[in-house]
């Protein structure tokens, strides 16, 4: 994503997103790409770490997958 898209989706400015995005860069978290003249893309490098809930939830949807029960969207 862009920094001008980034803005857009939340509640503040594009000068404050590519400050964050600089800063968070510098700290290893996102990488940076120029990709035309004025446009620079963003990426994350590290994934979030899941709490346990939800590593709880990961892991009852997986076994059902296996055991060929569907799981609806919502409960993963």
């Amino acid at each position: 994503m862009t920094a001008p898209e980034l803005a857009e989706e939340l509640p503040i400015t594009k000068s404050t997103v590519t400050y964050r995005l600089k800063k968070m860069k510098e700290d290893g978290l996102i990488g940076r790409k120029q990709a035309g003249a004025r446009a620079v893309v963003w990426w994350a490098k590290v994934a979030p770490e899941l709490s346990d809930e939800a590593k709880k939830r990961v892991e009852e949807a997986r076994d059902d997958i296996e055991e060929g029960n569907t799981v609806p969207l919502e409960e993963v």
